[in-house]
């Protein structure tokens, strides 16, 4: 087992592959570690891979680093590139739907929308979306069940 938060930064820095390790590593001057890795991910040529590594660095350094800090030397809008970035905002994004059309239902109908909302948590963001739009055609609660069966 390797404490990475006691090694030496310094071989971290050597290989792109490492550089995210390097934000973990032990630096009596992290500002100076952040902008080292900052560097080296910038210089790395193919694109892919840089994209790669600096999404993973800046995921890293969001453990020992400030927020401010990380925007200083590091370009957010790479990690928002990342597949997982995008699965989470996409998953928070869902669970907001799921709230906002349960919180409608319950103001349109006054019903208890919690005995549907297991079945909205099956819909995907367009079938959520659908349903919102209809919330404002239905005329009892029970059309709100019609429709989720025909969307399901």
């Amino acid at each position: 087992m390797i404490r990475i938060w006691e090694c030496d930064p310094t071989p971290l820095l050597s290989k792109p592959e490492l550089l995210p390790l390097a934000v973990l590593a032990k630096s009596e001057k992290p500002e100076m570690l952040l902008s080292q890795v900052a560097e080296k991910v910038n210089a790395i040529e193919n694109q892919r891979q840089k994209s790669n590594i600096s999404a993973c660095v800046e995921l890293l350094a969001g453990i020992n680093y400030s927020e401010e800090l990380i925007k200083m030397y590091l370009h957010d809008d790479i990690l928002k590139e990342s597949v997982t970035y995008q699965r989470i905002l996409s998953d928070g994004f869902e669970k907001g739907e799921i709230a906002l059309v349960s919180r409608q239902l319950k103001k349109r109908f006054g019903e208890d929308s919690e005995t549907i909302k297991p079945r909205l948590s099956t819909l995907s963001v367009e079938q959520l979306e659908l349903f919102g739009e209809s919330l404002f055609d239905f005329s009892c609660f029970e059309d709100s069940i019609d429709c989720l069966n025909n969307l399901n």
